[in-house]
């Protein structure tokens, strides 16, 4: 998993300064002991005094690996009911620790986890998010941390948004044809999702890691197959895209004159950046628009498109060739 920092102490200011609520102590340091609260709005806490509690939801696989490969430590929860149906997102911004983020279905200790998220600390590269579909009426878990390996402890708030009508948001994100072919340096090429603000044009950025270094590459993209997976030999590596298969490269992007459809670029030590951001950011970001000619195509809201990451490779021979990163699968709220 990519693991991104930013501190941006100046953004969680501004977040304390107008929380709907705030409170002393750590009375909410069990999950039999949660916080109340619900609807919309922005909730300030402090970890100081927390100690971990271990709590998984009963899923391990889906909540621990998801936040960073083990439970939150010196985690805190909020029982969080919703007011109204429909998508939520949950964006948790910590000052100056790596934190973790875990969201379970019902209201106590027998909650079950839906989702987890680790993407670091507050920051536009580091905010932990998740995207749910909500009940109303429906208590659900939110659990409060730091990756298991740092001590440190301090504020972070609590961000629950839905989005404005019109809004594409990402629903979930599954993986296929992983791990994918091994490429020339042993190893195969991965594609890490994070999400974004619901407030930015880009639905997802993603972020292929384990190519060659210095070796260039595309995303391409596609319906997502409703039968088999396609799982076809392409040079070094396995297509699993089934037509018709899209290019976010520079000939699209020139002909629709949409420059933010060329994810083309090339793999450096972190992972890939694109030609047309700066070095610091790393992958590419997805926008609505589709890399089809013809009539302009976007994402809408209930669709499910399948990712996968081309670039250069070399054969046993050294001679220049092909291979593919795994397939990300995501569906759209």
């Amino acid at each position: 998993m990519l693991r991104l920092i930013g501190l941006v102490p100046t953004l969680l200011l501004a977040f304390t300064l107008i929380s709907p609520a705030s409170a002393q102590g750590i009375s909410n340091d069990d999950c039999s002991t949660a916080t109340p609260i619900s609807g919309l709005g922005q909730w300030f806490w402090n970890n100081a005094q927390a100690v971990s509690s271990g709590f998984d939801g009963g899923n391990p696989t889906v909540c621990a690996l998801a936040s960073g490969g083990m439970p939150p430590i010196n985690d805190v929860f909020f029982q969080w009911t919703a007011l109204a149906s429909g998508p939520r997102q949950f964006e948790l911004c910590a000052n100056f620790f790596d934190s973790t983020m875990n969201v379970h279905l019902g209201g106590d200790c027998s909650a079950v986890c839906i989702e987890g998220n680790d993407y670091g600390s507050c920051g536009p590269l580091g905010i932990s998010r998740i995207a749910i579909q909500v009940t109303a009426g429906q208590q659900y878990l939110v659990q409060l941390g730091e990756w298991g390996i740092e001590p440190f402890t301090n504020d972070f708030v609590l961000d629950v948004t839905a989005p404005a009508p019109g809004d594409v948001v990402v629903d979930e994100i599954e993986y296929a044809c992983s791990p994918s072919n091994p490429n020339a340096s042993g190893g195969g090429a991965t594609l890490g999702a994070k999400l974004p603000p619901w407030s930015t044009a880009d639905l997802v950025n993603l972020n292929p890691t384990g190519g060659l270094d210095g070796s260039f590459g595309m995303l391409l993209v596609a319906p997502t197959s409703t039968g088999p997976i396609p799982m076809l030999s392409y040079s070094q590596g396995l297509l699993c895209l089934g037509p018709p298969i899209g290019k976010y490269g520079p000939a699209i992007a020139a002909a629709l004159q949409k420059p933010e459809l060329n994810s083309f670029g090339s793999f450096n030590e972190e992972g890939y950046v694109p030609i047309n951001v700066p070095i610091l950011f790393q992958g590419f970001d997805v926008p609505r628009d589709l890399p089809y000619p013809g009539p302009p195509q976007q994402i809408q809201t209930g669709d499910s498109w399948s990712f996968q990451f081309w670039y250069r490779d070399r054969d046993a021979n050294g001679a220049p060739a092909s291979n593919l990163s795994e397939m990300a699968v995501i569906s759209f709220l």
